[in-house]
């Protein structure tokens, strides 16, 4: 009987933690959540739905640029989304719709990537050193 009351405190302490940790958790404030987040590094295009039936039809594709440029250790990875009902080719891989392609780049150099979605059959990708000027 006497230590009922610290079993009951014990208990009570312990939903405290749990609700507060909780708490913290669901506002943002917990300090290894801050410290876990992943450093958005990602250059993004996204292929709208219609673009390669528009292609097809001839229309010139103005939903990628020629050329993307990088840094090393910044922004360093293209991401190219399929949202068409259709797939095409980037990087030497068929993109189905709702693919994504991602390419991290680690070393600076230009690259020529195969990609379907232009006229010339390709995407150039400069990638610069960390601190190196356009």
């Amino acid at each position: 009987m006497k230590w009922n009351w610290l079993r009951w405190g014990l208990i009570g302490v312990g939903i405290a933690f749990v609700v507060g940790v909780a708490a913290l958790n669901i506002v943002g404030l917990s300090p290894l959540q801050r410290q876990t987040q992943p450093v958005i590094n990602e250059l993004v295009y996204v292929i709208p739905k219609g673009t390669i039936t528009n292609i097809g039809l001839g229309a010139a594709s103005s939903v990628l640029p020629n050329q993307v440029e990088l840094t090393v250790g910044g922004q360093d990875t293209l991401v190219i989304k399929n949202e068409d009902l259709y797939p095409f080719d980037v990087g030497g891989v068929l993109l189905h719709p709702g693919q994504s392609y991602r390419q991290k780049f680690t070393r600076p150099g230009t690259y020529d990537l195969a990609c379907s979605v232009h006229a010339a059959d390709r995407i150039r990708v400069i990638v610069r050193a960390a601190g190196e000027s356009q």
